[in-house]
């Protein structure tokens, strides 16, 4: 306690240098979680759970902005090492006047489990059965279901932003927040896709095929199949593994996502430039103070210790100044992008974390050298030059 006592003592020896320098650092780590949070938002990935080994078919030219044929579905379930075939599409859904957009999955409930079932397995089974049974039913993903206070077994419409009708949905269950999941399921909305064609009156749409296979073996023989037997029919597909058909799916926001890291990393560069350069002028200031506090007593490692913990204690406030803002900005506002794709963005534990962890680094980082200097100052040549 003791030590906490002198080291807001000496941080408050200069108000204005030490305000300053815990705005910067809190500006710096608020840009930070902002510009996580959106890579975040734009990492579109689907859970895989132990023994799921998955390959996308879409349509080889336009990817899946272009259909596939229905009839694929019963001929992908033929070849040789494919366990199971769900087929996908997409659209975003909104409320009608609403500025906030989600994503809609259109998919065959039942295969959908079958190919998925990581991500099924997250929905209580009684709600699932009640989706599959359901024609009109959805499953909602949590953040959406508290933005709008809805509950299991309301009665929802939703307006298709591509096709501009209104789906009239019943909430079959909900997809909860699961911290180890990557998919963001929990604010994206499944529906069956058989409704939805039956009311945008645009039947057999089918953007992506997924086809859940029976090993990792299987991976190639199957791509191999797949893309010489369509390599004559009506439409050729591309044929990839899971990964690199999410890579695709995003490609369009790689360059956005580039620009982003970019960001974070001059910013936090140069916080800690100004930072050490700020402890330094403070260490410089306190040369005559430093001296006393050794011919007290005090040895090298308490003062390097005491520097250190000034610098830490400065980041970490700041750092959950900066980090509680962001999530006051994206968890309370509800913030999106529509990029083809509409992004939710919030603040994740994770990124929260990865914040404060990066401010006590930060801290760490700034004042070792004016630290480790100050615990070296000569206290007779300081006090013979005052």
């Amino acid at each position: 306690m003791k030590w906490l006592i002198l080291i807001g003592k000496n941080l408050l020896r200069n108000k204005k240098r030490t305000f300053l320098t815990m705005g910067a650092v809190a500006l710096a780590l608020f840009i930070f979680t902002m510009l996580q949070s959106v890579l975040t938002a734009m990492e579109f990935q689907v859970a895989r759970g132990a023994g799921e080994t998955r390959v996308g078919v879409i349509e080889k030219y336009s990817g899946p902005r272009r259909s596939l044929p229905e009839g694929y579905w019963s001929q992908l379930e033929r070849f040789e090492g494919v366990r199971s075939v769900t087929p996908t599409s997409f659209d975003i859904l909104g409320m009608k006047r609403a500025t906030t957009y989600y994503i809609g999955l259109l998919v065959d409930p039942e295969s959908y489990r079958k190919v998925f079932e990581s991500t099924a397995s997250y929905i209580p089974p009684d709600q699932y059965e009640d989706f599959i049974k359901r024609r009109n039913g959805a499953i909602v993903g949590k953040q959406i279901m508290q933005a709008y206070g809805w509950r299991p077994g309301d009665a929802i419409t939703l307006r298709s932003l591509q096709h501009k009708a209104d789906l009239e949905l019943v909430i079959s269950g909900v997809y909860p927040s699961v911290p180890e999941a990557t998919d963001q399921m929990d604010n994206r909305i499944l529906i069956h896709r058989p409704y939805y064609e039956s009311i945008v009156n645009k039947p057999g749409r089918v953007a992506i095929y997924w086809l859940r296979l029976e090993n990792p073996a299987s991976i190639l023989p199957v791509i191999k199949a797949v893309t010489d037997y369509y390599s004559i029919g009506p439409r050729e597909v591309s044929v990839q593994t899971e990964g690199s058909m999410l890579a695709q799916l995003t490609s369009y926001t790689a360059t956005i996502q580039l620009i982003i890291r970019v960001i974070s990393t001059v910013v936090l560069f140069t916080i800690l430039l100004i930072t050490i350069n700020t402890i330094a002028l403070s260490m410089r200031e306190r040369r005559k103070e430093i001296a006393l506090m050794k011919a007290l007593g005090y040895t090298p490692i308490r003062i390097l210790g005491l520097v250190v913990g000034e610098a830490v204690f400065t980041s970490v406030v700041a750092g959950l100044i900066g980090a509680g803002a962001a999530y006051a900005l994206f968890n309370m506002s509800d913030l999106t992008l529509s990029l083809g794709l509409t992004f939710n963005f919030i603040v994740r534990p994770a990124v929260f974390t990865t914040a404060l962890v990066l401010a006590v680094l930060l801290g760490i980082v700034s004042s070792l050298v004016p630290a480790y200097n100050a615990s070296r100052i000569n206290v007779i040549n300081v006090l013979h030059s005052l």
